[in-house]
């Protein structure tokens, strides 16, 4: 498990610099990149990671959270 939060705090740091001074992935605006590596970021708090520690990443979750149409994981995984 050490392993693996050292992984994941090393990935998140990495995609906090990445974020810094833009507001998606990618110059031209929002894209399946930015979905693709948000999916499992909307649970942070489920392990004990604060958003607002990672205010790069913070900021882009609240960009993407703003799409048209967007839900929440847990809202878009349901079945009707």
């Amino acid at each position: 498990m050490a392993y693996l939060h050292a992984r994941l705090m090393a990935d998140l740091a990495m995609l906090e610099d990445k974020l810094a001074g833009r507001e998606f992935l990618l110059a031209s605006g929002p894209s399946i990149a930015d979905i693709s590596c948000s999916a499992y970021l909307f649970w942070l708090d489920q392990i004990g990671i604060l958003e607002a520690d990672l205010p790069n990443i913070n900021r882009w979750l609240s960009a993407i959270r703003q799409l048209p149409n967007w839900q929440h994981p847990d809202v878009a995984m349901q079945s009707n």
